[in-house]
């Protein structure tokens, strides 16, 4: 079989959850209703991840089902996120300066 491939974008409000769009065909895919800040990006074809609005961490959910996947604390609130494009690291950056580093199928921060 074929596997459907997506090209997703990603829309976000502040505090009101976020969008997830096919940028190909420009069809709404799905809303999620979650506490989300600014900092988001897409993982792979079924996963994104984002900083948390009300406190420092980061959470990566399955925009599919709607439901979340990983969770993990983070020293600070994060202001930017980006993904690698293999969807195997996550670089977040705070308003201290630091980077964080995380290898994401297992949440481990590799280093700040």
């Amino acid at each position: 079989t074929m596997a459907t491939k997506f090209e997703l974008v990603l829309s976000a409000s502040k505090g009101e959850g976020f969008d997830v769009w096919d940028l190909r065909t420009g069809t709404h895919l799905k809303s999620i209703n979650t506490n989300i800040d600014s900092s988001l990006s897409v993982i792979d074809t079924e996963h994104i991840i984002f900083a948390q609005n009300d406190k420092p961490g980061i959470q990566v959910w399955s925009w599919k089902t709607g439901s979340q996947r990983m969770k993990c604390a983070t020293a600070e609130k994060l202001s930017c996120l980006c993904v690698s494009h293999d969807g195997n690291w996550c670089v977040g950056g705070g308003p201290s300066g630091k980077l964080y580093l995380w290898e994401v199928i297992t949440g481990t921060l590799i280093c700040c």
